[in-house]
């Protein structure tokens, strides 16, 4: 035989090999391609009617979380880094607010690219969609079979929580649905054993967890931290994959593993994490939120059945069938790999939700950061339930794992269970949000349209008012229009945020951090504090010099004056009509200071006190600054009337002014000081003071100059560079871990022939 024919021998007979081994791979893979396009069949049916002809949407996510996200993209659209919003609170930090969606990339793609009404529903769908394929495939990887993981994947999909907060509090499902692509990277981590693969599936779980980071800095970051170290500690100490482990090596691959997650994650997310850190100690919440002690929650021990259960008026069903499946583990899947952990995860966090009734040893135990937990719990114990449904949904699919030799009783489980969780959830969406056309929820009519109009000439400040629309919170103080935000009588009011969406700026706002500094400035006008959500005007701070100093130049109101309301009655006949529809009427503030203006005396006083004395009109502010620091060398023009301060451009990040005056003085503005903003005169930098409490001024020469204040945020900028280095690493790493894989692949099919 020829060398030629010897060659064409071997290559006929590899081929059966060859396509043997093919075959088989196509087989192996083919029950999990029926159980993604079941999965995403199911989810695409789930979620229609929350999506189909409008959208769902609920109170935060109409009135908080979309408007922040819609002004997110514009401006990423726009090539600029969000780190400033002027239309809530006189202006306020964005990038480092920890629910703007600064550095959450799913908010950041979508709404930069699609129109506010789409981006909302690509949104939804796409939370739904990553924690259905993530839960499925932790729960392959775990060893479940394709029913077991597609019983896993509809509970965690379509549970209670997870199916109303999808459109009505956003940040919810943003942990819930990134915390098993965390776990999914962490176990393959633990399991690789190429040092290259190990790295790749680190950044895999920190990518996940950076992007909890960038949702929720807070409350849903420290609940997904105490979830996802929890994991790793049982699989590198209680359940190693080398059983052999001696405990030294345990505890070096538990550091080893968890040091290494927190410094990918906290990596990708320092864009967001730095400057937020930085906020929260300038903000309203910088000693917690201060609540009194009957606002306490949590439930009972006993009686937490009750909300899983449930199938009205809570928001925590897990389905009847979920939990009839889960309390067959300890008889059917104890022995499958994780299971105690994931019954640890159920138990601990239901323990968790009634932590105000459990002693204070076991909160110390739960609790790594014990002022935190006391914030946390004191406010709302039942917001760890956030973790809690990846548990039951693990659970429930290893019993039906288990169950494998009744497939048909399977399928028809799995019927019951997603009809029983979509039945109860559409019951419970019904409760908490309403269909709605998201265009034409937020089109600028009326007001708003007068205002944008106006607002084109020259900026100016508003505030929308009608104190009927109350309510009183949970620690008993007063909130204003949230809980009415349904009422087209309150979107008329633009009260709701809608200043975000529009472009407008409103000296109020919906949101809970806010710049302290501010918040003490709004209780001195109205007299008294209100809840910590927001910033309202009452009916006490109308006549207050206070919303004068704040440039506020028009006030929303409904048309008609209602008998018995001599607020608006007195508002309305001192503040002349410049608009007027059906539902409202825009007054114009004859008293308001413009948002630049110089004055020539200054005088300082101690930290506090200057807020007393512009309430009592002892100072006015229109000819003296009152400072914090001392006071700059001022002059006296002959003539003061000759003064000009016109605002010639106005960004979020960035203000010119140009200024002429006869003698030296201060440029006073008002707009929220914040200690990132500068100061810059003909292009050379000065000092910016804290003038008025809460407001901003900047000494200005003789003659004419053009200052400029620019945002400009050293943690945004140190930790925009810190992430951009960790994305570069990170693709690398991956691009070098995928071809690593094809090469092995490659040599393995070679090895077939």
């Amino acid at each position: 035989m020829s060398p030629e024919d010897s060659d064409v021998t071997m290559i006929s007979t590899a081929r059966p090999i060859v396509t043997s081994f093919r075959v088989a791979a196509v087989r192996r893979a083919q029950p999990d391609v029926i159980g993604v396009m079941v999965l995403l069949v199911l989810t695409a049916v789930g979620t229609w009617f929350l999506l189909h002809g409008g959208t769902t949407i609920g109170l935060d996510s109409a009135t908080f979380f979309y408007p922040m996200y819609s002004f997110l993209g514009e401006r990423l659209a726009s090539f600029d880094i969000p780190g400033w919003n002027p239309a809530q609170f006189s202006g306020a930090p964005f990038a480092a607010d920890p629910e703007s969606g600064w550095m959450y990339m799913p908010a950041m793609l979508l709404f930069a690219i699609l129109p506010l009404a789409d981006a909302a529903k690509a949104f939804v769908f796409f939370h739904f969609v990553l924690v259905g394929l993530t839960t499925y495939a932790l729960a392959r990887v775990l060893g479940l079979n394709m029913p077991g993981a597609l019983t896993a994947a509809v509970v965690a999909e379509f549970a209670g929580f997870f199916f109303v907060m999808s459109v009505v509090i956003p940040i919810f499902v943003q942990v819930a649905a990134w915390l098993p692509l965390t776990m999914l990277g962490m176990e393959l981590a633990i399991r690789s054993r190429s040092r290259l693969t190990r790295i790749a599936w680190w950044g895999v779980a920190g990518f996940a967890l950076s992007q909890i980071l960038g949702a929720w800095l807070g409350q849903g970051a420290y609940f997904a931290l105490l979830a996802l170290g929890s994991y790793v500690v049982y699989r590198t100490l209680f359940s190693p994959p080398v059983a052999t482990l001696r405990l030294r090596d345990r505890l070096m691959a538990l550091c080893l593993h968890g040091g290494a997650v927190l410094v990918v994650s906290f990596s990708l997310a320092a864009a967001g994490v730095l400057p937020r850190l930085e906020y929260r100690q300038l903000s309203n919440l910088a000693q917690g939120y201060q609540l009194t002690e009957d606002t306490t929650g949590g439930w009972a021990p006993l009686s937490v059945y009750g909300p899983l259960l449930a199938r009205a008026n809570t928001l925590f069903y897990v389905g009847v069938v979920t939990v009839a499946l889960a309390l067959m583990v300890p008889r059917l899947a104890w022995k499958r790999p994780a299971i105690p952990y994931f019954v640890f995860l159920s138990l601990g966090t239901l323990a968790l939700t009634t932590v105000n009734t459990l002693p204070e040893s076991l909160t110390a135990i739960f609790g790594l950061l014990p002022q935190m937990v006391e914030d946390f719990h004191r406010h709302n114990p039942q917001r760890v339930m956030m973790v809690f449904y990846l548990g039951p949904a693990i659970m429930a699919g290893a019993v039906i794992s288990a169950l494998r030799r009744w497939p048909l009783v399977n399928a028809l489980l799995i019927i019951v269970l997603f009809a029983d969780l979509i039945v109860v959830g559409r019951v419970i969406v019904a409760e908490h949000g309403f269909k709605s056309d998201l265009d034409a929820y937020y089109e600028p009519h009326g007001a708003a349209a007068f205002l944008e109009e106006q607002g084109a000439a020259q900026p100016s400040r508003y505030f929308g008012y009608d104190p009927r629309l109350s309510s009183l919170m949970g620690n008993g103080l007063q909130m204003l229009y949230i809980d009415f935000w349904r009422d087209p009588a309150v979107g008329s009011l633009l009260v709701t945020n809608q200043a975000t969406v529009h472009g407008l700026h409103d000296i109020q706002g919906y949101n809970p951090l806010h710049p302290a500094p501010y918040t003490e400035l709004i209780a001195a006008m109205n007299g008294y504090p209100q809840d910590y959500h927001g910033t309202n005007v009452f009916a006490s701070g109308l006549g207050s010099p206070l919303l004068d100093l704040m440039g506020t130049r028009n006030a929303v109101v409904p048309s008609a004056v209602p008998p018995g309301r001599p607020d608006l009655l007195h508002l309305s006949q001192d503040w002349p009509t410049v608009y007027q529809d059906e539902m409202v009427r825009v007054l114009e503030n004859p008293e308001a200071l413009p948002r630049a203006w110089l004055v020539h005396e200054a005088r300082q006083v101690a930290d506090g006190d200057a807020l007393g004395l512009l309430v009592s009109g002892a100072v006015d502010p229109r000819w003296v600054a009152l400072l914090e620091d001392p006071v700059p060398a001022l002059g006296v023009p002959a003539d003061s009337t000759a003064d000009t301060a016109v605002v010639t451009t106005y960004e979020p990040d960035r203000i010119l002014i140009e200024t002429h005056s006869q003698a030296a003085s201060l440029l006073m503005l008002s707009e929220s000081y914040d200690p990132n903003w500068r100061a810059y005169v003909d292009g050379e930098r000065v000092e910016l003071y804290v003038a008025d409490h809460a407001l901003r001024a900047v000494p200005v020469p003789t003659g004419a100059h053009t200052v400029e204040l620019r945002y400009e945020s050293l943690a945004l900028r140190g930790g925009m560079a810190i992430s951009v280095g960790a994305y570069a690493v990170l693709g690398a790493v991956w691009a070098a871990a995928g071809w690593a894989g094809v090469r092995r692949r490659q040599a393995h099919a070679g090895n077939h022939r």
